[in-house]
Parts: C-alpha cells; structure tokens; sequence
C-alpha cells in the first residue's frame, strides 16, 4: 500500500479502507461546501489517488480563498460577503494550502489560471 502522507495511514490499509476514508472526508466536505477545511480535508484525502493531483490542488486553492475571505470579513474589513462565519484559518494555514495548490499544479496547463496567491 502506498503512503498518503496521511499520519493516520498504516502499511495494513487496504484498497477498500482508502476508498471508504475518500467518501467519508467527501461526503463531510459536501455538507458545508463554504468550511475551507473540508476542502483541505479533501484535498489531502485526493492526494494519495492516482491521477486526482490537479483537483486535489484545486480544493487546496479553495480552501485558501475561502479562509482568506472569511479572515478579512473577521477583521472587518470584508463585510458578510464572503464571511459566512464559521471556521476562520490563521494565515500559517492559508499559506500551507497556497502552497500545496502550487506544489500540486505544476505541470499542469491550468496552473496560472487557479488563484493561489
């Protein structure tokens, strides 16, 4: 079994046991789709499947706007648009997810075309 890079990962898991952890972190994600660590969580989750890269960056570039939205409408200066309340991410977190957006886009053509900034 190859790692994930998910602590919680063991050489015992099997094929079927990946497979159940992706749907349960999808279908959490799915139930507030403006909570950026579901979109974090999904993307992590996403990493260790072949050929999901490119998306899994994508809900990492997600989830960085979305907390970075919710950060300025905490700080007052975003009004409610984009706030939404809820889970707001310190920017040690934020920049984690921009950079492993970066990280997971490279190579692909759409790379400048996802705000990771």
């Amino acid at each position: 079994m190859k790692k994930t890079g998910d602590p919680n990962d063991s050489p015992n898991d099997s094929p079927n046991d990946v497979a159940l952890r992706v749907r349960l972190v999808h279908a959490t994600q799915g139930a507030d789709v403006e909570d950026p660590r579901g979109h974090a969580a999904w993307a992590e989750a996403l990493v260790g499947v072949p050929g999901r890269a490119r998306e899994a960056a994508t809900h990492f570039a997600v989830a960085a706007e979305i907390g970075e939205r919710r950060r300025i409408a905490e700080e007052g200066g975003g009004g409610e648009e984009g706030g939404g309340g809820g889970y707001v991410p310190d920017e040690d977190e934020i920049e984690r997810w921009r950079a492993a957006a970066r990280e997971g886009l490279r190579g692909y053509g759409s790379y400048e075309g996802i705000n990771t900034s």
